[in-house]
C-alpha cells in the first residue's frame, strides 16, 4: 500500500505537465491495489481455514499436502493414528498452521521427492511428524530470523505450539533431509 501511495504522489505531480505519465502511474496504482485486495482477502480466509471445519484436521492436512506437494512430484505418505475427535478449535487451527508451514518449507526448500506426515491423536495431545529426505539445512543457522525473512516460518511454528504449551523440534543437516516434530496439547 505504501507503493501505491508513492505511485499516486508521482501521478499527482505529473498530472499538470505529463498527463500520459500520470495515466500510466494511475493504472499501475490500480493494479497494485487490486493485488493488495486479493492478498487481504486470502489472508482473511486463511485466518480460520474452512477446510478444517469441512473435513477435520487429518483430512485438511492430507488435502493441503496433496495440493502443494504432489504437483511438484513429491510422493506424500500420511499416517494417522488415534481419534481426532478432541483436536478441534484453536488447537486444531494451530496444528494445521504448523503443518502448513512445514509442508510449504518442503515445497520451497527441500528439493525432495518424498515426504511423510504422521498425526498421532492421543487423549489430550497431538503428536505430529513432518519429514522429508531432501537437501536439509543447518537449523542453528536459523535460530534467530534473518533480516531477509529466512527463519520466520520456523519461529512462527514454535510460537504457535508454545501458545498451547506445546513444542516444535527441528532436526536437519545438509544433505540429510529435515524432520519436524510437534507436540500440541488440547483440552
Amino acid at each position: 500500500l505504501t507503493a501505491v501511495l508513492m505511485t499516486l504522489k508521482t501521478a499527482e505531480d505529473a498530472l499538470p505537465s505529463s498527463p500520459d505519465h500520470a495515466q500510466k502511474a494511475l493504472a499501475g496504482s490500480r493494479s497494485q491495489v487490486d493485488m493488495a485486495l486479493r492478498e487481504i482477502r486470502k489472508a482473511i480466509l486463511d485466518l480460520r481455514p474452512s477446510v478444517l471445519d469441512d473435513l477435520g484436521l487429518a483430512s485438511a492436512v492430507r488435502w493441503y499436502a496433496d495440493k502443494h506437494l504432489r504437483p511438484l512430484g513429491v510422493k506424500v505418505s500420511l499416517e494417522i493414528s488415534g481419534d481426532e475427535e478432541g483436536a478441534t478449535g484453536t488447537a486444531a487451527t494451530a496444528i494445521f498452521r504448523i503443518v502448513q508451514e512445514a509442508v510449504s518449507n518442503i515445497a520451497k526448500h527441500s528439493q525432495t521427492k518424498n515426504a511423510k506426515i504422521s498425526l498421532e491423536f492421543r487423549q489430550s495431545e497431538v503428536l505430529v511428524l513432518v519429514e522429508d529426505d531432501g537437501r536439509g539445512f543447518d537449523p542453528d543457522s536459523l535460530k534467530l530470523p534473518q533480516d531477509s525473512g529466512r527463519g520466520l516460518g520456523l519461529l512462527g511454528m514454535r510460537e504457535r505450539a508454545e501458545l498451547f504449551g506445546g513444542t516444535v523440534e527441528i532436526e536437519s543437516s545438509p544433505g540429510k533431509g529435515t524432520r519436524v516434530r510437534v507436540r500440541v496439547p488440547f483440552e
